[in-house]
């Protein structure tokens, strides 16, 4: 995986500052939209990072830790922030806009130039996730303030993993066994919609006959949502859908014994063959809200894979998947059938410092064996 805003197929510029890397200014305008196009994506490689504990460890990193520090050290130099400034804020003015290629170009500065301002002036971040041939644009809407369900609004490492691991294995985790229907596909907390995204671009190259439901709650996470959905797989796409759901009627609805009468969104009437979901356990009474979903929407022969993080934080909500999806906690619902763990890169602690290691559990629920007893 990477995330980038380079064009497939072009090469990266040397990493040096910007004051070194960049062309003068007066030169903006004799540069050709792929050389424009070069220079932006340097400028986001810089000032756009990955997202934190996004990549996987592998046996020999692709990105040798003392260039990550090294990005670090430009991005924090005031001198070469305002540079970079100054460069950006002549490209949008000096660069011709003489076709679509370089309008969407100079959209592209103005969003790198209000970034590179700062987040309160940016208010969102869009960024190009790559796994193989698929290609993503999220933006990551700006949180709204003291209102901590906007979370869902930004993209999580949980979700980069997780879309990772789906784009490299897909029959890991889809049945894609010959079958008369669709493959049905529910996301919890569906945030920016990496995952839901990553199926629908595999649905599309692969041919797969995928029905994919996207899920979340909060007003201004829908929003979003449903922006990248169309941005991505246009706004009629017959892979990917976007709808409420908050998990607490679901709870509410199972203790009362009256979960058919639940006011649900047409594309959630049905059960699901696999239901994912990435960090979206972050606070103790999460994991039972989950829980009754998993037994609400999981088909007997589903799966539910469940990617979380490891936080010192939030230990003890990690620690009540396990409690309240064991097997001995509930004999007539999903339980956990397989777990591991997944260790990634996080971000530098400092300059010419290691990079910190981040760690997820991956869960695999399922019903027991013979599925749900009514």
């Amino acid at each position: 995986m990477t995330i980038s805003t380079l064009s497939p197929g072009s090469a990266p510029l040397a990493l040096g500052p910007p004051t070194a890397v960049l062309p003068p200014i007066k030169s903006i305008a004799l540069l050709t939209p792929n050389d424009f196009a070069l220079y932006l994506g340097y400028l986001r490689i810089i000032y756009v990072p990955e997202v934190r504990g996004s990549r996987r460890l592998q046996p020999k990193p692709k990105t040798p830790r003392t260039q990550i520090s090294t990005h670090d050290v430009y991005r924090e130099d005031h001198f070469e922030r305002t540079h970079a400034l100054r460069w950006l804020t002549s490209s949008i003015s000096r660069f011709p806009a003489d076709d679509n290629t370089a309008n969407d170009l100079l959209q592209s500065a103005a969003s790198l130039l209000a970034i590179c301002a700062g987040a309160s002036a940016a208010g969102v971040v869009t960024r190009r996730f790559t796994f193989g041939p698929l290609h993503i644009d999220l933006v990551d809407a700006a949180l709204e303030n003291a209102d901590f369900g906007s979370v869902g609004a930004q993209t999580w490492g949980a979700a980069c993993v997780l879309a990772d691991l789906l784009a490299e294995d897909p029959a890991a985790f889809l049945p894609l066994d010959a079958r008369s229907r669709a493959i049905r596909v529910l996301e919890l907390g569906a945030g920016t919609g990496l995952v839901s995204l990553t199926l629908g671009k595999l649905a599309e190259h692969l041919k797969l006959p995928l029905d994919v439901v996207a899920t979340d709650n909060h007003p201004l996470v829908l929003d979003n949502l449903r922006a990248n959905v169309d941005a991505n797989l246009g706004p009629s796409s017959p892979t990917v859908r976007v709808a409420r759901l908050d998990w607490t009627e679901v709870y509410t609805a199972a203790k009362a014994g009256n979960s058919s009468s639940l006011p649900l969104d047409a594309a959630l009437t049905a059960t699901f063959d696999v239901i994912f979901g990435a960090d979206i356990v972050y606070a103790p009474e999460h994991a039972r809200w989950l829980h009754a979903c998993a037994a609400h929407f999981l088909r007997p022969d589903g799966q539910f894979h469940l990617v979380v993080a490891l936080r010192d934080s939030h230990s003890r909500e990690a620690a009540s998947i396990e409690e309240i999806f064991s097997s001995s906690a509930d004999s007539n619902a999903p339980c956990i059938t397989r777990k591991e763990s997944i260790v990634c890169e996080g971000s530098p602690k400092g300059p010419g410092r290691p990079a910190e290691e981040i760690e997820y559990w991956h869960f695999v629920l399922e019903w027991p064996q013979g599925g749900p007893r009514s």
